[in-house]
């Protein structure tokens, strides 16, 4: 599935700008796992600016802090806490949130 839509962005790179950009999230509430660097914060910061409310987390809170800052500075709704994944009172924890 993975390689299909991969091999479908590669020959049509505009197929994939044009369902994003004409899809909205507003009044959504999307939650990201490590969140804070690299994929994660890229994909916070996508759901972000399409109108989400985005839910980053992390394990460490100045890592958590970081993040929302940045996504507070590009106007995107954003909630922080720390959660480690593996932990069930984490998880619990993350969606309450």
């Amino acid at each position: 599935m993975l390689m299909s839509v991969f091999r479908c962005l590669r020959t049509n790179p505009v197929a994939g700008l044009r369902s994003m950009s004409q899809s909205s999230l507003a009044g959504k509430v999307a939650i990201v796992t490590a969140s804070t660097d690299g994929i994660g914060l890229a994909v916070a910061q996508g759901l972000g600016k399409r109108g989400a409310h985005v839910v980053v987390s992390s394990r460490r809170q100045a890592n958590v802090d970081k993040a929302v800052k940045l996504l507070q500075s590009q106007s995107i709704q954003v909630t922080g806490t720390t959660c480690h994944v593996g932990n069930r009172e984490d998880r619990e924890k993350l969606v309450q949130t």
